[in-house]
């Protein structure tokens, strides 16, 4: 696999914001690589997804500290009374090929398992979905 954490070293001043969705070693990978002040909205934790444990801290949590980091929470349902704003615009970038939406898509209802475990295994690039219709 890729060394992620050596591309992010590559990044001219840091990463500056990161929209993390998977957390375990990505966000290891991550936090060392962040900007002074950056900022990290967590969205998801795909990497514990599949575990009855709770996923460990971050190993390198000393670099919230070190770069005086801001991490929160970003929760979707918090901001659907929004949807009529940003829908449009997203829309738009989406229109315009500023923004990119990779699905990975399993046909059938009864391949839903199979889906699940490309989402959890890293084998999807992109929002994992299951057709159920023609």
């Amino acid at each position: 696999g890729q060394d992620v954490a050596a591309e992010l070293a590559k990044v001219e001043g840091g990463v500056h914001a990161y929209f993390d969705n998977v957390g375990g070693p990505l966000l290891d990978a991550v936090l060392p690589n962040m900007a002074h002040y950056g900022r990290i909205a967590v969205c998801g934790m795909v990497a514990a997804y599949d575990s009855d444990v709770a996923l460990p801290g971050p190993a390198r949590f000393d670099q919230v500290l070190m770069r005086r980091l801001r991490i929160e929470g970003f929760f979707i349902p918090d901001f659907l009374h929004r949807g009529a704003e940003f829908l449009p615009v997203l829309r738009g970038w989406e229109a315009d090929g500023r923004l990119t939406v990779n699905l990975d898509e399993t046909a059938g209802l009864e391949n839903t398992l199979i889906a699940y475990a490309r989402m959890l295994t890293g084998k999807a690039i992109g929002k994992v979905i299951v057709k159920v219709g023609p």
